[in-house]
């Protein structure tokens, strides 16, 4: 296993996560980051103005239509609003007082930590994915046909 984990050429630097060696707890915070970041966009799709359209009739004969939140413009709007200039952090005034500031989000941290963040998007996604493949099996869920989940 620690042939997957480190480079076979340096044994002093990791392949996946490079950073973990220093700081142990790195891949924790970056996981932590790529969750709250995934937090925020549900956030906005769930409470920012949305136009709500009908899906096509369900293939159970009831004419039912499902509806979908449109608001994804919105929400690239509003996640690049933050990103310029609603990126929160706390700074010291130099008398031991530390107040909450807002600025441009330091995105020198997405170059600094690229493995990392792509080894737990990785891992978020395939929880993702196995959660909602089990929750599939569930009773009374209408679903796509074997192999046909379009038209």
């Amino acid at each position: 296993l620690r042939s997957i984990w480190h480079d076979p050429v340096s044994s002093s630097t990791a392949i996946f996560c490079p950073g973990c060696q220093e700081d142990p707890f790195l891949l924790l915070k970056c996981t932590g980051g790529v969750v709250a970041w995934f937090l925020f966009q549900v956030a906005l799709e769930r409470f920012l103005p949305c136009e709500l359209v009908k899906g096509t009739p369900l293939k159970d004969g009831s004419g039912t239509r499902l509806v979908y939140r449109i608001n994804g413009h919105l929400a690239f709007w509003m996640t690049l609003l933050v990103v310029e200039v609603g990126w929160p952090r706390w700074q010291e005034d130099g008398l031991g007082t530390w107040r909450l500031q807002f600025g441009r989000a330091p995105l020198t941290m997405l170059y600094t930590y690229y493995s990392e963040l792509a080894l737990a998007t990785t891992a978020l996604c395939c929880g993702l994915s196995a959660y909602l493949y089990l929750r599939s099996f569930k009773k009374g869920l209408l679903l796509a046909e074997g192999g046909n989940s379009g038209t």
